[in-house]
């Protein structure tokens, strides 16, 4: 059988051992490591950060650069857009039923379709006259139909009226039906 005393020296033992491994592993490490460590760690996180800010940096002014690229490809487009629709549209009329903030941001559309030869009316409420007069009618930024206006004459659309690549697409869909 076995002796209790055994069992008591034996976890004794164990308990000893375990306080003496913390004693001198704790003594080995001094706080001079632990500061240096934790330099070393505060270092290399500074530098990270440093960079991350230099690449933040860097990205930001590619999105600046290809942002005028864009704004110059637009203004290049919109220039072009009323020679591509040239004479396509001759003797339609077309009319435009638009939001009411859509006031005033009609202008390049106007001048690509006066360049295709259509006659385009804007109108900015429900009310229209005489809306079975034109070949289409076009909603933008507005649920309603036009009242008079046969259903399949009347394209909703949820594009940009001042984006030039947005008015061709318009115009190319309505022209090609």
């Amino acid at each position: 059988m076995i002796d209790i005393r055994y069992f008591y020296f034996t976890i004794l033992a164990i308990f000893l051992s375990l306080g003496l491994g913390m004693l001198l592993g704790g003594s080995w490490i001094s706080n001079e490591r632990i500061l240096a460590e934790q330099q070393r760690f505060a270092n290399f996180i500074e530098t990270e950060f440093s960079q991350l800010r230099q690449e933040n940096q860097q990205f930001k002014r590619e999105i600046k650069e290809m942002e005028a690229g864009i704004i110059d490809n637009q203004l290049f487009f919109a220039e072009k857009l009323p020679a591509f629709f040239e004479n396509i549209f001759t003797g339609q009329r077309i009319g435009f039923l638009l939001a009411p903030e859509l006031t005033g941001k009609t202008g390049l559309l106007h001048k690509v379709l006066s360049s295709g030869g259509a006659e385009a009316a804007f109108f900015f409420d429900d009310e229209i006259q005489d809306a079975g007069l034109f070949s289409s009618f076009i909603v933008i930024g507005n649920d309603a139909s036009p009242a008079g206006m046969p259903r399949d004459n009347v394209v909703f659309w949820e594009g940009n009226i001042e984006d030039p690549l947005h008015i061709f697409r318009l115009l190319w869909n309505l022209k090609n039906g």
